[in-house]
């Protein structure tokens, strides 16, 4: 595909249209990663594996979804053992579809590893004192267990400790709560909410799908509240 030649017919610029066809000849050269585009933002990892089994993908170490403030953009990231697969798995991508939608594939050079996917409470501390929980990147920057659970909607100055009261029938990682397995997350820069959004960690993975089936659509203290305060809350994956 001639990157300068797509780009110049959706009007980029010609110094931007050199960039992007630059960084796709060092992707194509050195890189171990694939970035899948139109992803359906429901997909998740195990998906994303069923549908790049099927078209027999060789070296395929990892799957991410990329999430912005733990939303999933529609992205997801595909890590490889080594860059010599790069080349013969982008053309057995050609045709992707996951869930009847057509997915486009990518080459992507990562220089280095974002260093925020940290396991453990401990981690977890140390995340929040250098405020890089944001949910931001491949896996929303934190480790891929299955056991997070973002929950928003709720009302904008709540804190940890009501957040604890809204789970309390519910299993977290630690008894402890002294450990951060409730983290509320910053809205992003520059913007403003009346909601807030949190990271609950969960013990298992089938309580955090348990605590999303309770959750989910449900409002926050309707008796107070009536139904302004809609919640929402997913998996993280």
């Amino acid at each position: 595909m001639n990157v300068v030649g797509a780009a110049a017919r959706r009007g980029i610029p010609r110094m931007a249209q050199t960039d992007a066809a630059q960084a796709r000849r060092e992707a194509l050269q050195h890189g171990k990663h694939i970035e899948l585009s139109n992803v359906p933002r429901s997909a998740t990892p195990a998906d994303i594996r069923r549908a790049i089994a099927r078209a027999k993908l060789q070296g395929v170490s990892d799957v991410a979804i990329d999430y912005h403030h733990f939303m999933p953009t529609g992205r997801a990231l595909l890590t490889l053992t080594k860059a010599g697969y790069l080349r013969d798995n982008l053309r057995a991508l050609e045709n992707l579809s996951i869930a009847g939608l057509p997915v486009s594939a990518d080459p992507k050079l990562i220089t280095q590893e974002t260093p925020v996917r940290r396991r453990g409470a401990k981690g977890r501390a140390e995340a929040v004192e250098r405020g890089v929980v944001i949910g931001v990147g491949p896996n929303g920057g934190i480790a891929n267990d299955e056991k997070h659970v973002t929950i928003w909607g709720l009302p904008g100055k709540l804190g940890p400790e009501s957040v604890n009261e809204l789970v309390r029938d519910f299993k977290l990682a630690s008894a402890d709560l002294r450990k951060p397995d409730i983290i509320k997350v910053p809205a992003p820069e520059g913007q403003f909410t009346m909601v807030s959004r949190f990271l609950v960690t969960m013990e298992s993975v089938s309580e955090a799908h348990r605590l999303v089936r309770h959750l989910h659509l449900q409002y926050y203290k309707p008796d107070l509240y009536g139904e302004k305060f809609p919640l929402r809350a997913r998996i993280v994956y």
